[in-house]
């Protein structure tokens, strides 16, 4: 019995090592999903428009999640920044939960009561001294989006290429007709100013609001969404550079 227990705590114990090992050897940022499931974490998100409770459950967990970018102390470490003024040294940029998140913000509900629901993805935890590598409409890689390398083109001539750029699409050819136009605020991906100086004290990650305006009704849709930059591999397992959910609009 000893033994076996021993047996037991090693497992245990090189099991945590690895997930450890893994989570410090990493060099990219982690790509986080919301909302999720409180219970368990799921990336399901079942929403029925006709009932009150599942309307305000999810609403209620993306209050939740964005009450750091909401409830902020003016005090803090943060200023509002451009592209062409990045924060100061000990700075972050600020952002800022208002028009420019469109229909995703708290005062229209996120969407959810009208069955365009929204959803928020976050660049976390980067690593110490990490900065993108940006793709530009020279360099893209062969799996991303054409809509996506259109996009790119065009914010290149606008001189707006220095971002982390954002793709939504659904992952069968069922999925990518169910799923409907998708939109991006306050743009398609995460500009580098944002992405400074992220060991700051009170440091937001910044966040991309994705707004799907007509998923249609009834049908399970299976959705990944990923961030582009050279840097960033792509492990849906390891939250790195995509996630994947599942949408069912009732």
């Amino acid at each position: 019995m000893d033994l076996l227990r021993l047996a037991i705590l090693f497992t245990l114990h090189v099991c945590l090592i690895n997930a450890c090992q893994t989570r410090y050897n990493r060099k990219s940022p982690v790509l986080e999903l919301r909302p999720l499931l409180a219970e368990s974490g799921s990336t399901l998100i079942w929403l029925k428009t006709s009932v009150q409770e599942s309307v305000r459950y999810w609403q209620n967990e993306l209050d939740n999640f964005l009450k750091p970018y909401i409830n902020r102390d003016v005090s803090e470490n943060m200023e509002t920044c451009s592209r062409e003024m990045p924060p100061s040294k000990d700075k972050f940029c600020e952002v800022n939960i208002g028009p420019d998140f469109g229909p995703c913000t708290p005062k229209h509900g996120y969407g959810y009561h009208k069955g365009t629901p929204c959803i928020f993805l976050r660049l976390n935890e980067i690593p110490k001294g990490w900065t993108p590598q940006f793709y530009n409409s020279s360099v893209t890689p062969k799996e991303i989006p054409e809509y996506l390398k259109t996009h790119i083109k065009h914010n290149e001539v606008l001189g707006r290429y220095q971002t982390v750029w954002v793709s939504c699409d659904g992952v069968n050819a069922a999925d990518k007709e169910n799923i409907g136009p998708v939109s991006f605020y306050p743009e398609m991906g995460f500009p580098a100013n944002h992405l400074l100086n992220s060991n700051v004290r009170g440091y937001r990650p910044p966040l991309v609001a994705v707004f799907f305006e007509k998923p249609q009704r009834g049908i399970v849709i299976n959705i990944v969404c990923s961030v582009w930059a050279a840097n960033i591999p792509r492990d849906l397992d390891q939250k790195i550079g995509s996630v994947q959910f599942v949408l069912l609009v009732d």
